[in-house]
């Protein structure tokens, strides 16, 4: 069965937690170490879905793969910025899974947002590469943001202007 990009509903809280802890207890692409209890995912899925942000999950089968979510700031003045997160388990890197999930949300935020954010460790060359292709440029660096298994890391902030 070929893995499917579609929005997150409820019921996908505990695989996508198990996702996301997948992710999380790699230590080197996301900012924690695992992920929180499932209660907090469906509070976090009811949140987003109340405040209508883009959020995709890969799924294959019913089993979450990935995820792409885009989270409108809550301060009015910056509300029209999004900052995107994406993760995807390691047995689906490589395949083009990303990439899809990457261009499917940033389809789905065009003209809700004037620019998009996105920070990651600069050591994540995947990253690097797929916010490249997706039009994301580097606009800062915070030094020894992260400190991983491999030691410490700087995080990379790049931005994609959505309109005009």
């Amino acid at each position: 069965m070929p893995v499917k990009i579609r929005a997150v509903v409820l019921t996908d809280a505990e695989s996508l937690r198990e996702c996301w802890d997948a992710v999380a207890q790699e230590r080197r692409y996301i900012y924690s170490y695992e992920a929180p209890p499932v209660s907090d995912v469906r509070t976090a899925l009811r949140g987003s879905s109340r405040k209508k942000n883009p959020f995709l999950v890969a799924v294959d089968g019913d089993r979450v793969v990935g995820w792409a979510s885009v989270s409108r700031a809550e301060i009015p003045s910056l509300s029209h910025n999004g900052h995107l997160t994406m993760g995807l388990h390691q047995e689906y890197r490589g395949t083009g899974l990303g990439t899809k999930l990457a261009a499917e949300i940033l389809k789905v935020s065009r003209g809700r947002f004037d620019s998009l954010t996105c920070c990651f460790f600069s050591k994540n060359k995947p990253a690097r590469r797929l916010s490249k292709r997706m039009g994301f440029v580097l606009c800062g660096r915070e030094k020894k943001f992260g400190k991983l298994v491999y030691g410490f890391d700087d995080q990379l902030v790049m931005q994609k202007l959505m309109r005009g």
